[in-house]
């Protein structure tokens, strides 16, 4: 269901409202750009998004829904479309991309003309998480 933000709680977050109590509050002409400031990123996320437009057209984006769960992943798929046309997306931490540890290795940087240890043991590994060098590696356990 679509919300909006209307105030703040007694403690201090925000208190959501449905959609559609908008269109009641906002309805009268002194209050028309507040309306269509809160409307603005719907119907950018309606010109490009074919479900977004189908729950505009039908009036459902206003009130409850009961979605399957096709439906619901194509609106997760679709959050990043979503707020870049400016609609706030409240999601599970679960959901959140978390960044992976990488692991990088190269092998024989070095040109040596004689095969030996050295020339077996020419490596670099590294890990990384979300592009930074952790302050701490595991030793890999390679003793010559």
């Amino acid at each position: 269901m679509a919300a909006y933000a209307s105030g703040f709680t007694v403690d201090g977050k925000l208190k959501y409202l449905p959609l559609h109590r908008a269109l009641k509050v906002y309805a009268e002409k002194s209050h028309r750009q507040t309306l269509i400031n809160l409307l603005t990123p719907v119907h950018r996320a309606a010109a490009q998004c074919s479900w977004v437009s189908r729950l505009v057209s039908t009036n459902a984006i206003y009130y409850p829904m009961q979605w399957s769960s096709a439906e619901a992943y194509e609106f997760l798929r679709t959050t990043d479309l979503l707020i870049s046309c400016g609609i706030a997306v409240r999601l599970p931490d679960w959901w959140k991309k978390h960044p992976r540890p990488r692991v990088s290795v190269t092998i024989g940087e070095k040109k040596t003309a004689r095969f030996g240890r050295d020339t077996l043991l020419d490596f670099d590994m590294r890990m990384t998480v979300a592009d930074q060098v952790p302050m701490w590696v595991p030793r890999l356990g390679i003793d010559v």
